[in-house]
């Protein structure tokens, strides 16, 4: 099944193929079953099988379906929260683990790349975290000086810098953190599935979970076709869940959208992120920029593009042609949007589902980092049963109220803004 130009959009115009799958058609036994095809279940599943372990996993839709194939493609080190508030929310252990595996994300990514020859774009230049006025600014010090305590490789550029390194005069300034970087997410998701599957990982696509349950010593999950018996459970759908109520979790529907630009000429590109950084910055109403590999300009927001959500890209064409004036006034080559699971608190979720059973989401729009590093941990913690090897406690009882509510406002004080600042 090929994904659709508006759900996956340049990635799934741009990405090499994923393996070769089909649908689970029969019962298949593993030590490990994993519900969820996206970066989390494709790294704790790669991370097994190197340790000699048997997964098996199912994915309702294809590899990357989810947020993971529609991700901006920003590979950056931590969380939303800044490091203070993480601490204040986690207690000093928990949040001290968190901030140092996350602050390593970028380099668990690359390196996982490198090792097994993932063709995805991969650029380790850094990303640019960009003031959109004189308190963002000031936002980002604060944030600089932080992580510049524990040696993250960070720094401050002025406006004059910050333009010089993106082309555009429409920021205060920026931050720039070295550890990060750009990827392509479909291609990297697809990726370590063809890792996976090679290492021995049984990979099943079009295969929703309709029914999971444990059954004396063993789970159980079913499939329209077939069923997965195995010791052990992660379920990693993210905001993507469907089908067996433990695949579905309460977080607040954030959607957020992209355009590409056609591939651009080498004098423009000389003068936009010249060194090919990433960017987004600290607007409520949330911006990114960056470039592909094939010289395209991919601009995004806060917003969905179903009906009524073209004046998204409408204000997409407005706001990057007064950022940019030096692009052509050519349509958007390719669009698409896709969605985040956030959490009130802006922190991942840990579940117990039940014995050896765990499922995990919630990444506020952080899945690429997040999603890797998390995988590895909680394959540790089935390879070896010890509770440390988690990548942080059990958030037992965490659920979110009025997400409807709370999801269209969220759309609403988008489109709000985007029609007023696309014509001023």
């Amino acid at each position: 099944m090929d994904l659709k130009p508006e759900s996956h959009g340049l990635w799934a115009a741009t990405a090499p193929a994923p393996p070769e799958t089909s649908a689970l058609d029969r019962e298949v036994e593993a030590t490990v079953a994993i519900v969820g095809g996206g970066f989390t279940g494709m790294s704790a599943a790669l991370h097994l099988a190197e340790a000699g372990i048997s997964v098996a996993l199912v994915e309702a839709n294809e590899i990357g379906f989810g947020g993971s194939g529609r991700n901006a493609g920003l590979v950056n080190p931590g969380f939303w929260l800044p490091l203070p508030d993480m601490i204040k929310a986690l207690g000093q252990d928990a949040a001290e683990r968190m901030i140092d595996d996350l602050g390593n994300a970028p380099s668990v990514v690359y390196d996982l790349v490198a090792k097994h020859g993932i063709e995805c774009e991969a650029v380790n230049n850094g990303n640019l975290h960009m003031a959109h006025s004189p308190g963002g600014y000031a936002d980002l010090a604060a944030r600089c000086e932080e992580w510049s305590k524990r040696g993250a490789p960070v720094e401050m550029f002025d406006k004059a810098t910050a333009a010089s390194m993106t082309g555009t005069k429409a920021y205060y300034g920026a931050m720039i953190d070295r550890r990060a970087g750009t990827i392509q997410p479909l291609a990297y998701v697809r990726g370590l599935a063809h890792a996976a599957v090679k290492n021995g990982v049984q990979v099943f696509t079009q295969s929703p979970a309709t029914s999971i349950a444990h059954n004396g010593d063993k789970w159980t999950v079913k499939t329209p076709g077939g069923q997965l018996s195995a010791e052990k459970l992660l379920i990693a759908t993210g905001g993507y869940g469907e089908g067996a109520e433990q695949a579905r979790h309460s977080t607040v529907p954030y959607f957020y959208f992209q355009c590409a630009t056609k591939p651009l000429s080498h004098n423009i590109l000389a003068e936009i992120l010249p060194e090919k950084q990433g960017t987004w910055d600290t607007h409520p109403v949330l911006r990114s920029f960056r470039l592909d590999a094939g010289g395209r300009l991919i601009f995004g927001s806060i917003g969905k593009l179903d009906a009524g959500g073209g004046m998204h890209k409408s204000w997409a064409t407005r706001r990057m042609r007064s950022m940019f004036p030096q692009i052509p006034d050519d349509d958007w080559g390719e669009a698409w949007y896709g969605r985040i699971a956030m959490t009130k608190d802006h922190l991942p979720r840990l579940k117990e589902v039940g014995p050896n059973g765990i499922a995990i989401y919630g990444y506020n729009g952080r899945g690429i980092g997040p999603g890797t590093v998390f995988g590895r941990a909680i394959a540790k913690y089935f390879e070896t049963g010890d509770a440390s090897a988690l990548p942080f406690p059990f958030t037992p009882g965490a659920s979110e109220s009025f997400v409807a509510i709370r999801g269209g406002a969220i759309e609403f004080g988008a489109r709000a803004f985007h029609t007023i600042d696309g014509w001023l």
